[in-house]
């Protein structure tokens, strides 16, 4: 992750410059660390809240997102086959915890490949 400390690209993008709430005591890094954690936690990020429970809920109105034959990997969870989401739900639609499974995959490989360089 690159911190840009004026956050000129997102104005220049017109996009959200994200929470920047100021820590006393904390280095340029912790502060974009926690501010991302607090805005993955809902806070200063419209809708997140609502898109996360989606994700445990599940969707009928939106698409399966894993094959039954799929294998999902790289969660601090066993391998877990995609028809295992067939018993939270069914099947043709976005099933609970389907969602938040290929979030918390997506998550994992974040946080593990973590690094912050800050653009001068």
């Amino acid at each position: 992750m690159f911190v840009d400390a004026k956050a000129q690209i997102h104005s220049l993008l017109g996009l959200y410059r994200g929470l920047s709430l100021q820590f006393p005591l904390l280095s340029t890094s912790q502060k974009a660390w926690l501010n991302l954690m607090l805005m993955c936690a809902g806070i200063g990020s419209l809708g997140t809240l609502k898109e996360v429970f989606r994700g445990y809920k599940g969707d009928k109105k939106a698409p399966q997102l894993i094959a039954d034959d799929e294998v999902v990997r790289g969660t601090p969870l066993p391998p877990i086959k995609g028809a295992f989401f067939k018993a939270a739900g069914g099947k043709s639609f976005q099933r609970p915890f389907e969602l938040a499974t290929l979030r918390l995959r997506n998550m994992t490989e974040v946080l593990s490949n973590w690094k912050i360089v800050t653009a001068q």
